[in-house]
């Protein structure tokens, strides 16, 4: 067995990573619990001088503010609903603000609804509003939910008549709301067409690419599944596997490019699958894609529990992979990423299948969102690596972290298969 010599100047240094490692990993434990993020979705129709709104809202998320559930039996009726339509509206109308220029506009709400998006059942707001002037700037402010969650989103999509193109061409958007950038802006007048020389206020498609961008990150780090996944991937990536046990990996070099190798797979694979769902060629159920995400961490935590090379197994080229043969090729780093990221591929499209993109309105969102997803992992990557490389010679690190921190993702994991297989719900995230 290779042992690393650590002397005795450096034990301290070794106990204080040690702590280190222990506070980090239970500072993530609050957030693992909270509230899982929520989402709702925006339709605006702009025309002449009027504005078509329609905001849908999940219904436990509504129930949770305004306390819907009048007998508190659990199940939300639609007679509980109508009741209270009057504070219903005037939850959203006060939260939702609409400006033409400097005209604040007043909204005339239609009966309430219910739609469904997904597996998430909506109370679906219909809001008209015309202006007295003709429509040139358009400004949203909404602040819906952020009071319950800070997480919250508000998925967007903006079609509007652009009067400077004669009816050739009409504007469009897609974009993303959130408590750090609650408004947007649109510019649906003549002026939306002005020459490079005049200067334009920043409007809501400059925003696009930074919005997507940053939902990518945002999602990467709250996306607790995938986070375990690739923490299940990366737990391995400081040792190699020998005939009996994890021993520490002689070359910072060659662990970063093993990191490298998980990380770029599993984002060309989910990249992958993304594309085709948001273009329409396949969208498996919501359901079972979940379940098959649960699967594929529960999977990848397990297979850290067996470091040793047993007899007869076929020896290969990355000491970090696992000695098996994988549907008839030999297994590299990039296998496991590779092949269970076009999974939650699909999980990632769950993020921006309601917002109705097609075209060229699709291109710039996606390549904004993937980077965002690989700019997260790459950051959760460079935390995690200088310390797990620090540790790697320890038994705390090969004997502890290794091994209890992949029961435990496996322990997670293996309660949302259960609870999305058999939809349960006792799962907070």
């Amino acid at each position: 067995m290779i042992s690393l010599p650590i002397s005795r100047e450096h034990s301290g240094l070794i106990r204080a990573v040690h702590w280190i490692w222990l506070c980090l990993g239970l500072s993530a434990f609050p957030a693992l619990w909270a509230h899982r993020p929520s989402d709702s979705w925006i339709q605006l129709t702009a025309a002449d001088h009027h504005v078509n709104l329609r905001l849908d809202l999940a219904l436990k998320d509504l129930d949770s503010v305004l306390g819907l559930d009048a007998n508190d039996d659990g199940n939300l009726t639609w007679g509980e609903l109508r009741r209270r339509e009057f504070d219903l509206m005037q939850y959203v109308t006060q939260r939702l603000t609409l400006t033409n220029s400097d005209e604040r506009m007043t909204w005339v709400p239609e009966p309430l609804r219910l739609v469904q998006h997904e597996e998430v059942v909506c109370a679906s707001f219909t809001l008209n509003s015309t202006s007295t002037k003709e429509l040139r700037q358009l400004t949203l402010i909404y602040r819906c939910l952020f009071e319950l969650d800070p997480q919250h989103r508000a998925l967007v999509q903006a079609d509007w008549a652009n009067p400077a193109t004669e009816g050739r061409s009409n504007g469009h958007f897609t974009g993303i709301l959130s408590p750090a950038e609650p408004g947007m802006t649109l510019q649906v007048g003549p002026d939306a067409c002005r020459s490079p020389e005049q200067p334009s206020p920043k409007s809501a498609p400059d925003q696009a690419f930074p919005q997507f961008f940053k939902e990518g990150v945002h999602h990467i780090w709250t996306g607790y599944d995938h986070l375990l996944f690739l923490a299940a991937l990366l737990l391995p990536s400081v040792v190699t596997r020998r005939r009996a046990s994890w021993e520490p990996a002689l070359a910072f070099r060659s662990v970063v490019v093993t990191v490298l190798q998980v990380v770029t797979s599993f984002t060309a694979a989910h990249s992958l699958t993304l594309a085709v769902a948001a273009f329409g060629m396949a969208r498996p159920p919501s359901r079972i894609i979940e379940s098959a995400i649960a699967a594929s961490v529960l999977y990848a935590a397990l297979r850290n529990l067996r470091p040793g090379q047993r007899p007869g197994d076929i020896p290969v080229r990355h000491p970090t992979a696992p000695p098996s043969v994988w549907l008839g090729w030999r297994e590299s780093p990039a296998t496991i990423p590779f092949a269970f990221g076009l999974i939650h591929g699909f999980g990632f499209a769950n993020a921006l299948g309601e917002l109705g993109l097609s075209g060229t309105g699709l291109a710039v969102p996606l390549i904004a969102f993937n980077l965002g997803v690989e700019t997260g992992q790459l950051a959760c990557v460079a935390v995690f690596l200088p310390v797990a490389y620090g540790l790697r010679a320890t038994p705390f690190y090969r004997r502890g972290i290794l091994p209890g921190g992949s029961l435990l993702i496996a322990a997670v994991a293996a309660a949302w298969l259960i609870d999305r297989s058999f939809n349960c719900g006792f799962m907070p995230f």
